[in-house]
């Protein structure tokens, strides 16, 4: 649906679209509220986010799935620079791991799973299940680079 205030296409299902309006109530929270308010705001955010459940199975065990929110997905892409790939080509050689490399790839897996969980709160989830992440090698189309593509099913449990 489009926003009324800012015309922004949100998910059927998004409570809150990112001008301030809020669905639910069809006010808008104005720029001028205090900024306790939008502090304590953020901090229930915050909270939401760090008590959400992710998990890659379909259902978890002693919890019953009570609503479908939606699916929630993001991509994530990551350059990584030349001397990081020369050094990680070199280790590809003689053997061994990149540290470099694989510091850029949980940089990435953790920013989407970051963007997943912000979507999936914006949702109304308390849960994300089903999750899958997909890893492709861009580097042919865009140089030194990689993209991870997240998906999960954001949900309701108790």
């Amino acid at each position: 649906m489009n926003c009324p205030k800012c015309g922004l296409l949100n998910n059927d299902s998004t409570a809150l679209c990112e001008c301030g309006y809020d669905f639910e109530t069809e006010d808008i929270l104005l720029r001028t509220q205090k900024s306790e308010e939008l502090k304590q705001n953020k901090e229930g955010f915050e909270n939401k986010l760090q008590a959400l459940l992710i998990t890659t199975t379909t259902s978890i065990d002693g919890r019953k799935v009570v609503e479908y929110k939606g699916i929630v997905t993001t991509q994530v892409f990551m350059g990584v620079n030349l001397f990081k790939d020369i050094f990680s080509g070199f280790r590809d050689i003689v053997g061994g791991r990149s540290k470099a490399m694989e510091t850029e790839f949980n940089k990435a897996k953790e920013l989407l799973l970051r963007e997943l969980g912000d979507e999936a709160v914006n949702l109304r989830a308390n849960a994300i299940i089903g999750l899958k992440i997909d890893f492709e090698d861009v580097g042919k189309v865009s140089g030194n680079a990689f993209m991870l593509l997240g998906t999960g099913t954001g949900v309701i449990i108790e």
